[in-house]
């Protein structure tokens, strides 16, 4: 919950460290085990130094929607 004043506090604050990264060869399975292990939601994907976007929990729902099912 947001009080008086907190809109106007550095972001960096409400930070989530450490920041968790993959590269983009990562697999989803390997992906998904890792937010799952370190209970987060997103991770980012970093080539290099360089970040090249941010895959989350509605990311992998959306991939597991269209995998078909294994029996």
């Amino acid at each position: 919950v947001l009080l008086e004043g907190d809109l106007d506090d550095e972001v960096g604050k409400y930070t989530s460290t450490p920041l968790i990264t993959v590269s983009p060869d990562y697999s989803v399975k390997e992906s998904a085990r890792i937010m799952t292990d370190m209970k987060i939601k997103r991770l980012v994907v970093i080539e290099g130094e360089e970040v090249k976007g941010i895959f989350t929990a509605a990311d992998l729902a959306n991939v597991v929607a269209k995998s078909p099912l294994e029996f």
